[in-house]
């Protein structure tokens, strides 16, 4: 009997002893897999400077430095007077010129209808006198308003009348030169088309730079600064405005070369900030650096800046805006 409980013993014993060492080595390897190293750097964001390619005095600014902005919204206006009378100038040619289209081509085709019917051509000449007597009471309601753009603009209408009148009339008299003339007419008719498209591409040119006096957000965000008041001016490319959106940070942290083969993208990694005891943020590597260098100089000791370090960004979700740019934040990595 007592033989058979040293035996019980010995085998209780010896189970003991293989479950120990199975649960040492799993203790030992959990404690080798779970290997934390901690770096400390600084919460940024990516920025986004608003600014006018044209410059100007800005009359109005619509947000404040803080303030929640969406894609789209008004930010700034830049004084845009100048642009207007130029638009203004620029539509006034557009329909002077489209009338003196308008009456070129009417000559040519008299001019054609001239060769082939001679009688045509008193018909065109009625009409383009009565226009040219329209243009006459545009120039003197021009010239009692003393605008001189309008003035130039009325003149030149009238005399592009008077020169396509001449033609048909020289038409009329000398029917023996109608070859020579209807080449004469179709080259001021293309011409006068050529003007035109200068004109509305002049238009258009006008019209977008009068868009770019009005400054819209590119995108969500927060404006973190303001770099400009109203009244002030702008110059062109100076930033005016900066934006971030402060939904997505990054923290850019260096770890020295032993840890450094031992991280890899997509890895997650626990942020901590002194602003939140006791809260952690979930961030995820997003780069590593292939090459190495010092350690930044807003490192403390001398030592630690001396060791070569390799770059890696974590990037933090941060819906709630609970991170600030510049916030001093510590990242623990898990290293296998």
């Amino acid at each position: 009997m007592r033989g058979q409980v040293r035996a019980v013993f010995g085998v209780v014993g010896t189970i003991l002893i293989v479950v120990g060492g199975w649960w040492w080595s799993q203790q030992s390897a959990a404690a080798g897999s779970g290997h934390e190293v901690r770096a400390t750097g600084t919460i940024e964001v990516e920025t986004v400077d608003v600014a006018s390619e044209m410059g100007g005095r800005i009359v109005e600014l619509a947000v404040d430095k803080g303030d929640s902005v969406q894609a789209g919204d008004m930010l700034v206006r830049l004084d845009a007077e100048m642009l207007e009378m130029d638009l203004a100038r620029a539509e006034a040619a557009i329909r002077a010129l489209e009338r003196a289209r308008d009456a070129a081509r009417a000559a040519w085709q008299a001019a054609q209808a001239a060769r082939a019917n001679p009688r045509e051509i008193e018909l065109k000449i009625a009409e383009l006198q009565a226009q040219l007597d329209a243009a006459e009471l545009q120039l003197q309601a021009a010239q009692v308003t003393g605008d001189p753009a309008q003035v130039q603009l009325a003149q030149t209408t009238l005399e592009g009348l008077q020169r396509v009148l001449t033609l048909l009339e020289a038409m009329r008299d000398e029917p023996y030169a109608l070859d020579a003339q209807v080449g004469q007419a179709e080259a001021i008719y293309r011409g006068t088309e050529a003007l035109l498209e200068a004109a509305l591409g002049l238009r258009d040119m006008v019209q977008l730079q009068r868009e770019k006096m009005l400054l819209t957000a590119p995108r969500d965000g927060v404006i973190l600064d303001r770099l400009f008041a109203e009244g002030e001016i702008a110059p062109p490319l100076a930033p005016i405005l900066v934006l971030a959106d402060l939904r997505r940070v990054t923290l850019t942290v260096y770890l020295p070369e032993t840890a450094y083969g031992r991280v890899r993208l997509g890895d997650e990694v626990a942020v901590y900030v002194d602003s939140w005891p006791g809260r952690t943020f979930a961030g995820k590597v997003t780069y590593i650096s292939p090459r190495a260098e010092f350690t930044p100089a807003n490192v403390q000791t001398p030592d630690e800046r001396a060791r070569l370090v390799y770059a890696v960004e974590v990037s933090l979700s941060n819906e709630d805006l609970a991170l600030k740019p510049g916030m001093i934040a510590e990242a623990a990595f898990t290293l296998p």
